[in-house]
């Protein structure tokens, strides 16, 4: 009999139309990412040129080269001379906060193949390997936009492997969130220039998150296998990059396996496709080790505090864990213009309340694992810091971290998702749109900020009206332009997160709406 209330069945009930959070959050991501690219001027990012040298480097077959004897440091390597002349294209403004990059030559288009050297030799060559390859079919500033448009689109793809990975979560408000105040502007500026710091830090989130849905959610059928090729690709990129994200594998895994559902953590291990990840995550692993270990033969630097007492380093850095945290946030250019204070003040509040209502509220091994993990957070810089002091000084910058910072909020939202599955908030969607908004104006602003540093530059006398009326520095797309489409595209993925974090996963809802209309149904019958 027809139901005489009106109401569709749920078998009947027209499907809308989704977009996994996959595509949605890379495609949205990658275009933040792309407008920073070009709101930044070329070079204008902590030691890019020796990322786009050694990038050019290594497509071209030097995975390594010679330690330099002109620089101490560096090592010799050949590039076209336009991929050389970058160490000179950010001389005239970085480090001075009020010169705009008006002074900055335009790159040339010289391929003349030229002697020149890099700084960037530690790292794993992987990254400068994918980067590099626009460099081969263009020249001049094409080929450089090129190689951030990829650093881009492998630090967004990363970024979205985390969000994808934490809706798949039955209960997901505070871990979505979490994962949101991660990606800072920070994140996002670096991701929009030549540098395998955004691609470690989202390689990071999207292991930590991928690994605790397998450890903690069941995993039927082929689905694990689909999570397994997720790690597996988180993985490989997190571990290329720099020296130190192997000890960020080791974190996560411990962390993890520590936060784990054991009946999930036992099942998964008894079956093949675990193993089979297992193995080629060993492999990875192994074989970035071994490049790692490589001596490199790098000639020493006269760097701060060279050969200072290992104890005074630990000491020094331990002070200043909290003076780190403009770079955690969005401390851009060449580290010379820090974030501005309402965007500090904002990513403040709404993170620190999510850590403080996680450490109060949660419970079980949830809460100690974010406890160890925060721990961690702070004593990483100081101890590192002071294993290196006696023979690189002081090197440590706060956004080295930022591969720790992006865990922070995941496993907070986890630990309060796991405390209130199903607690009804009062008023939730109201704050939740409250934090959507001053999130998304936080990260306009810092965007505008960063342009107003190249166009009038940060001082006193140049003004917001100056940057219409004496710009000093013109980005290839007008700056209004850039603003109006990077708030728009904010409008948008705040939105998109919006819907993920309210909309229930498709069989509770399926579910719950059955049970909803039992009673309407029985009385038609």
């Amino acid at each position: 009999m027809t139901s005489t209330t009106g109401r569709r069945s749920p078998l009947s009930a027209p499907r809308r139309i989704r977009i996994p959070v996959f595509w949605s959050a890379w495609a949205l991501l990658f275009v933040l990412m792309s407008l920073w690219s070009v709101a930044t001027p070329l070079m204008a990012s902590p030691d890019e040129p020796a990322h786009v040298i050694r990038a050019a480097a290594v497509v071209r077959g030097e995975f390594v080269g010679n330690p330099s004897t002109r620089v101490p440091g560096t090592t010799d390597v050949t590039v076209p001379k336009y991929i050389a002349d970058t160490n000179q294209l950010p001389l005239c403004f970085a480090h001075l906060p009020a010169a705009t990059a008006g002074c900055a030559p335009w790159p040339s288009h010289d391929t003349t193949t030229t002697a020149s050297t890099t700084t960037a030799t530690l790292n794993s060559p992987v990254f400068y390997a994918i980067v590099g390859t626009p460099s081969l079919v263009l020249n001049g500033a094409p080929a450089m936009y090129g190689m951030r448009i990829l650093t881009a689109l492998l630090t967004s793809g990363l970024l979205a492997i985390a969000f994808a990975a934490l809706a798949r979560f039955p209960h997901r408000r505070f871990a979505m969130m979490g994962m949101a105040l991660g990606v800072t502007p920070m994140v996002l500026f670096l991701g929009g220039t030549v540098n395998p710091n955004p691609v470690e830090a989202a390689g990071a989130a999207a292991t930590l998150a991928t690994m605790m849905l397998i450890f903690r959610t069941p995993s039927p059928g082929r689905t694990l296998w689909l999570r397994l090729t997720m790690l597996v690709v988180s993985v490989f990129f997190l571990v290329n990059t720099r020296s130190i994200s192997l000890g960020w594998l080791l974190a996560i895994t411990a962390a993890a396996i520590l936060m784990a559902d054991w009946k999930t953590f036992f099942a998964v291990f008894r079956r093949p496709a675990s193993w089979v990840a297992v193995g080629l995550i060993g492999v990875i692993v192994a074989l970035v080790g071994v490049y790692f270990l490589i001596p490199k033969g790098l000639t020493q630097i006269a760097a701060l505090g060279l050969g200072s007492s290992p104890t005074n380093a630990f000491q020094v850095m331990l002070d200043q864990t909290f003076g780190f945290g403009a770079g955690w946030i969005g401390w851009f250019g060449w580290l010379d213009a820090p974030p501005p204070g309402a965007t500090v003040v904002i990513w403040t509040l709404l993170l620190g309340a999510l850590v403080v209502g996680a450490v109060v509220l949660a419970r079980g091994r949830l809460r100690l694992g974010l406890i160890a993990w925060l721990v961690v957070f702070i004593l990483v810089p100081p101890i590192t810091q002071a294993a290196l002091v006696r023979d690189w000084g002081f090197v440590w910058q706060g956004r080295y971290a930022l591969a720790l910072f992006v865990g922070i909020g995941i496993i907070a939202g986890i630990a309060l998702d796991d405390r209130f599955p199903d607690t009804v908030i009062p008023n939730f969607r109201r704050l939740l749109i409250t934090g959507l908004a001053l999130l998304g104006f936080a990260q306009v602003l810092a965007f505008a900020w960063a342009l107003k540093r190249y166009i009038v530059g940060l001082d006193l006398t140049h003004s917001w009206i100056q940057m219409l009326t004496h710009p000093q520095w013109h980005p290839p797309v007008p700056w209004l332009v850039l603003t109006a489409a990077y708030a728009l595209v904010t409008l948008i993925a705040a939105w998109a997160l919006y819907r993920a974090v309210t909309e229930r996963p498709a069989t509770t809802a399926a579910v719950t709406e059955v049970h909803e209309q039992e009673p309407a149904l029985s009385a038609a019958r």
